[in-house]
């Protein structure tokens, strides 16, 4: 049975009315949870491939200033929030270098045609204890050396030290290193940082309490939050059949939408002494 057609001009009921906005409502309200739902979610991922970019960037950050360290450089605190190491400028192989007697001067190869360069000058740093002390005598020395460029026509230059120094132990492969002050990376509430200019540390115990408080004095802020406490450094040193490996997990946070990341790394380092 069909409904008689509505003659022109004629109003809707008030029950039509209602039905009209019945559906309406429910209409709107279907749409807007779906928008809001839709924003949240494209939010939430967001937020999620925000965490994983930013866990890619501190993971590559810190593999990268770990890798160039000095072989038996590396060290951590008990608490795993604080790995310290020294970097290296350069290497090369000295042709002619005298053990057990103080020595202003060695011969080397060297690595560059036109720039000289200067560092600390260790040999055969097998030992983090002699490299983060280091006396008249020993792996490492206790002032700066300069390794010129190559001079024209020669195969060696000498590298000058600035203050006279014993070498105790000879390399097996001849191998020299210029490195600089140590560094580290830490932990330090929901921040974590790179620190640089702060000297030598004789015991990894003093380490926290001695690191730069300001980045003028050397402090860098390597990423933003991590969880509380969350950094672990471990440290497996080399053997002759393998080298070391730093291990290193960590829980970003995003506080914005509470979601956490959780990652872990592993950096081989060097183990040609």
């Amino acid at each position: 049975m069909q409904c008689p057609p509505r003659s022109k001009g004629q109003a809707f009921t008030l029950i039509e009315l209602l039905i009209v906005l019945v559906v309406g409502s429910v209409l709107a309200i279907i749409s807007v949870r779906f928008i809001g739902e839709s924003a949240r979610m494209l939010l939430d991922s967001g937020a999620r491939q925000q965490l994983a970019a930013t866990s890619s960037v501190i993971s590559e950050k810190i593999s990268r200033l770990l890798r160039p360290a000095l072989p038996g450089s590396i060290r951590t605190t008990a608490d795993g929030r604080c790995i310290e190491f020294i970097p290296v400028n350069v290497a090369s192989v000295y042709t002619d270098l005298a053990l057990n007697t103080v020595i202003t001067d060695f011969s080397a190869v060297p690595v560059s045609e036109t720039l000289a360069n200067t560092g600390y000058v260790a040999i055969y740093p097998i030992n983090s204890t002699e490299l983060y002390n280091p006396s008249a005598s020993g792996a490492l020395t206790q002032s700066v050396a300069t390794l010129p460029a190559r001079t024209s026509g020669t195969a060696a230059v000498t590298v000058s030290l600035s203050s006279a120094h014993e070498f105790l132990s000879d390399s097996p492969v001849r191998r020299f290193y210029l490195v600089t002050t140590p560094e580290a990376v830490c932990q330090q509430g929901s921040f974590l940082y790179h620190f640089r200019n702060y000297g030598f540390i004789a015991n990894v115990t003093s380490l926290e309490a001695a690191l730069p408080a300001s980045q003028a004095a050397g402090r860098d802020v390597l990423a933003y939050p991590l969880q509380n406490n969350s950094l672990n450094f471990r440290y497996l040193p080399p053997t002759l059949q393998r080298n070391g490996l730093v291990t290193f997990s960590y829980v970003l946070e995003n506080l914005s939408s509470n979601d956490q990341l959780q990652q872990t790394q592993e950096v081989q380092i060097r183990n040609v002494p």
